[in-house]
């Protein structure tokens, strides 16, 4: 719009020259100088508005994958001249797929002191994410002319965290207590009562409270301490070359979300899991172990040289009686291996397959297919339980 305006009153100044020249008229021929001015003016004064600035970005240190993020602009101008309204162009990476994302609000700057604006958006792929540089758009006062300038900011880091995605997967046990017995209270000897606290979705009624409920009026369950249990260790595939798919249908996000909400409900249930892979054996349990385990989760990224059967090996040597969980999204030779040791050792461990016939993998070298049978029955055999997630219910639908 505002380009047609302009190639609009320069068509229009032309012809009245052409026109003042052909009948001799001089009024017309300052009309078309008058209008010539009003464009070359607008041009300067959009040129002029975008320079001699200092743009300062505000970022939250984290968010949760597709939860709505606003950022912050300080802009401050050494011109002393009053500027007209620019916007900020923010330079986004493009791998955090950002979706929704708003104009910042229109600013006019003065060099009497720093003025803010803000924008917001969506970004949709977990990660740790560093960027700098935006680019100044402005506009003259009559609206005729646009001009932008790209600047360079300090560099802003967020992080992105990944949005537990359900499944479905038993707690750890310990000797011939399964974990379905932990999670309905079926366990005998096995868990401490440590008190109550309010019912929440996916709480099974056998652990209701029902005497304090009759005299709040609130529903509560109780909870447990997980006494002689098996620890819970998760290990997601991540080395180099098994990064499967393209976003939405990025296996290793997947696999990241499904193990964020995994070791979310363990937590809620009494069980404290760990991360072998990218936290050490003697980290200390804070109050904000929730937010740490997303965070970690979402720096975790394919492009280790080891193999998940030599991180495996690796992390059951290091531990006594853990209940291992395997992310699993190519096939491993490493992996049999390695769940044979881990089970000689004591160890249990759950195979989690994630089915490549769900996902679109056009373009991709891959190997075989991890939820394929010959596969599945080597993890058998060698000593896991396998399992293999419903991918309908969390991915999104193809066209």
């Amino acid at each position: 719009m505002r380009l047609a305006a302009s190639y609009g009153l320069g068509f229009t100044a032309l012809f009245l020259s052409i026109v003042a020249v052909l009948t001799g008229t001089t009024a017309l021929f300052y009309m078309g100088t008058a209008v010539i001015a009003t464009i070359v003016g607008a041009r300067l004064q959009s040129y002029f508005s975008v320079k001699n600035l200092t743009l300062h970005r505000h970022v939250p240190h984290s968010a949760m994958a597709a939860q709505l993020v606003t950022i912050e602009w300080t802009v401050t101008c050494q011109s002393k001249w009053r500027h007209p309204l620019i916007s900020i162009i923010d330079s986004l990476p493009k791998r955090m797929e950002a979706s929704n994302i708003s104009p910042s609000f229109p600013i006019a700057p003065t060099s009497r002191g720093a003025v803010k604006s803000q924008y917001q958006f969506r970004p949709r792929r977990r990660g740790v994410y560093i960027w700098s540089g935006a680019t100044a758009y402005g506009i003259d006062a009559l609206g005729i002319a646009g001009a932008s300038r790209f600047y360079k900011t300090e560099p802003s880091r967020l992080v992105v965290l990944p949005s537990p995605i359900p499944i479905s997967l038993d707690m750890p046990r310990n000797g011939y207590l399964e974990a379905a017995e932990i999670g309905s209270g079926r366990a005998k000897g096995g868990l401490e009562f440590r008190g109550v606290r309010d019912y929440t979705s996916g709480d099974s009624l056998r652990h209701v409270h029902w005497r304090s409920t009759a005299k709040t009026g609130n529903l509560l369950v109780k909870e447990f301490e997980t006494g002689s249990v098996s620890t819970a260790a998760f290990l997601i595939q991540r080395t180099k070359g098994t990064d499967i798919g393209s976003y939405p249908l990025n296996v290793l996000d997947l696999m990241c979300g499904q193990a964020a909400y995994a070791a979310l409900e363990f937590r809620r249930h009494g069980l404290e899991p760990s991360f072998p892979q990218i936290e050490e054996s003697d980290s200390t349990i804070t109050s904000e172990r929730d937010s740490e385990i997303l965070e970690m989760i979402a720096e975790l990224m394919a492009t280790e040289a080891l193999s998940l059967g030599e991180e495996l090996i690796i992390a059951s040597d290091r531990s006594e009686s853990t209940s291992f969980y395997l992310f699993i999204d190519a096939t491993d030779d490493t992996v049999p291996v390695a769940i044979g040791q881990a089970s000689k050792s004591g160890h249990f461990v759950t195979a989690i397959l994630y089915d490549h016939r769900f996902l679109d993998l056009t373009g991709h070298v891959v190997t075989e297919n991890p939820a394929s049978v010959d596969y599945a029955r080597k993890l058998e055999f060698a000593g896991a339980n396998v399992v293999i997630p419903d991918l309908k219910s969390v991915l999104p639908a193809r066209k």
